[in-house]
């Protein structure tokens, strides 16, 4: 039952409404399978009249306006509105008291179904935290961990085991809610336990994995022969002598030294400017593993801004991306949200005629500081999940944003960015209003040069063969696409490396994409660090061999040959500028090429 007077005190706003099977689709509940049926497993929730504590501990004036909606037949259910984030996930928290007493020693299995309708979060993935533990101070803890439901149901079981004997009623279940501005759905939840009837290994245990990961799927095979046929070309050289005779036993070296696909990372500016071990091993590993760079957090606005120190840092970057052959994309010239802006944007006078103007003058800063040296940049990022500017000013300024861009550096690619697409059922949705402001404002004239779609993947990874639909509902724009920010944020490196794969796999086989970019690649300096290629001490993950074996390898066409009696060399390489060596007697002849689709054919003479 609910103690009302318990929530009154809290001061919150809760809506008390039934979670029935009709208005949430709520699923049937997963039977326990027989074997552990047999093993007389004793449930330690109440199936009804349960004790429900209602938490808020954030503070200010901004109370989160949530609801938690109990159905006790035939299983408990619960819906948790967050539209504010705390500092902790138990700021917005549950707890439900257990009835029976449990020993140490105990071998137990929660097991509830999850989704997340709504997450505010790149990844579209909610944050669930699940602990059991002691009711009262110091909370002891047996169990405590975080699920990351999507927008579909799924069955989570967690085993655990209980670390301390609990009396009845002391330990409770806590489900925190607070992480993520969100909306979460549970139902099914129950505890069981084994006791001394089963161990952990006999238990159920949450597992990942996707659609088409099996080593034989046939959407993969369909992937590469699409590869082979978009991303390759012939390349014929033909050497010759003096007198224009095939020229046969002339060693031919073909090398891509730059491919024309865009394979790149975030970087952090402080690093490539910093003088330790580390930063001397984070240059290296970027010349080793990509062609394209975006600094990360430099050239964003408040960023930009702290100061000079900061802005000889991100140019003296700059600087050396330029000396290194790389190719640099500017991140982001607006991101249309107060918490992303300078430090007192918001308080400006007349925000709609002001704001506009302060706009004008960051893109008139940023294109001058990068003309020349950045291919392309990010003008605005993620207009549909922060518009904080578009309540002063019309969405279709960004159209004036654009121009103003191009005007400036008519030679910069400008790309729109957004996330929340390629990575759940809810994609295709997202695709569509995006779409709709893309529409907008090419209508409006804005010169919107390719297309940015986040790759930020949680733990539920979507099937390919679904990222491919999604990427051709994209495509009907007709623009360029890159994949901007891919990171798959999991601990199961199994799960992230043959991911990384398939999802490399369906975007360099898919014709609108141009650019595929990594959001970092080492844990010392990685927004998710479970996300890196590689740890903190520099071991190298196993989605690090994937890059390599594919990027680096496969697809970095590497021709050494002799030229037979026709004198003639070929290969059918990947698309790019290529550093062709020919020797023959003494004599090198080196010379650059660009691999086009068309294909290409080179003459070397040498002289006999």
């Amino acid at each position: 039952m609910f103690h009302r007077p318990l929530l009154a005190s809290l001061a919150l706003l809760i809506t008390l409404a039934p979670l029935t099977r009709a208005s949430t689709e709520l699923p049937a509940a997963p039977p326990l399978s027989p074997t552990l049926t047999a093993r007389h497993p004793v449930p330690l929730l109440p199936a009804d009249n349960a004790e429900y504590k209602f938490y808020d501990n954030l503070s200010g004036t901004a109370r989160p306006t949530f609801a938690i909606l109990p159905h006790a037949t035939p299983s408990l259910a619960y819906r948790a509105e967050v539209p504010a984030a705390g500092k902790y996930a138990y700021t917005v928290e549950t707890k439900i008291k257990t009835i029976l007493p449990v020993k140490n020693g105990d071998v137990a299995l929660a097991r509830f179904m999850a989704r997340a309708p709504f997450a505010r979060q790149e990844s579209g993935e909610g944050a669930l935290g699940f602990a059991f533990q002691l009711g009262f101070a110091p909370h002891d803890k047996s169990i405590s961990i975080t699920v990351t439901p999507g927008p579909e149901w799924k069955l989570y079981e967690i085993p655990f085991t209980l670390t301390r004997d609990f009396a009845a009623g002391d330990a409770v279940v806590a489900l925190a809610f607070g992480e993520l501005i969100q909306t979460i759905e549970i139902a099914h939840l129950e505890v069981l336990n084994f006791e001394q009837r089963a161990t952990l290994d006999q238990l159920p245990c949450i597992s990942f994995t996707y659609k088409g990961r099996e080593a034989d799927a046939p959407w993969r095979a369909a992937a590469l022969k699409r590869i082979e046929q978009i991303r390759t070309a012939p390349l014929t050289i033909h050497v010759i002598d003096s007198a224009g005779h095939p020229l046969p036993g002339a060693r031919v070296e073909a090398r891509l030294i730059q491919s024309e696909f865009i394979f790149g990372s975030a970087i952090d500016d402080r690093i490539i400017v910093a003088d330790t071990p580390d930063a001397t091993r984070y240059r290296a590993t970027i010349l080793e593993l990509f062609n394209t760079v975006v600094i990360e957090n430099g050239l964003k606005w408040p960023t930009w801004n702290q100061g000079p120190e900061r802005q000889r840092s991100v140019l003296s970057a700059l600087d050396w991306i330029s000396q290194h052959s790389l190719r640099h994309k500017g991140h982001n010239l607006v991101w249309p949200a107060w918490k992303f802006a300078p430090a007192n944007q918001k308080d400006l006078p007349d925000l709609p005629a002001t704001l506009p103007q302060h706009i004008n003058t960051r893109i008139t800063e940023m294109m001058h500081i990068t003309k020349g040296n950045s291919f392309a940049w990010d003008v605005v990022n993620e207009p549909i999940h922060e518009r904080d500017y578009f309540e002063h000013i019309p969405e279709a300024s960004m159209a004036d944003w654009f121009k103003l861009a191009h005007a400036l550096d008519p030679n910069a690619q400008l790309f729109i960015n957004e996330y929340s697409m390629l990575n759940s059922a809810l994609s295709p949705g997202m695709i569509t209003q995006f779409r709709e402001i893309i529409k907008t404002l090419r209508t409006a004239g804005a010169p919107i040069g390719g297309i940015g779609i986040q790759g930020h993947i949680g733990q539920q990874p979507r099937a390919p063969e679904a990222v491919l639909a999604d990427l051709d509902l994209i495509a009907a724009e007709g623009l360029p696409v890159h994949i901007t920010e891919f990171d798959i944020n999991t601990k199961d490196e199994a799960l992230q490396a043959d991911y990384t794969r398939d999802f490399l796999l369906s975007c360099y086989s898919h014709p609108s994409i141009t650019g595929f970019i990594m959001w970092g690649f080492w844990q010392g300096q990685q927004w998710k660090p479970d996300a890196a290629m590689f740890r903190r001490d520099w071991t190298e993950k196993s989605n690090a061999a994937v890059w390599r074996e594919w990027v680096l390898g496969k697809w970095k066409t590497h021709l050494d040959t002799t030229t037979p009696a026709d004198g003639s060399a070929s290969v059918r390489g990947h698309l790019g500028r290529y550093r062709i060596t020919v020797s023959f007697d003494g004599i090198i002849h080196p010379e650059d090429i660009t691999l086009p689709r068309a294909g290409a054919e080179l003459t070397v003479r040498i002289p006999r």
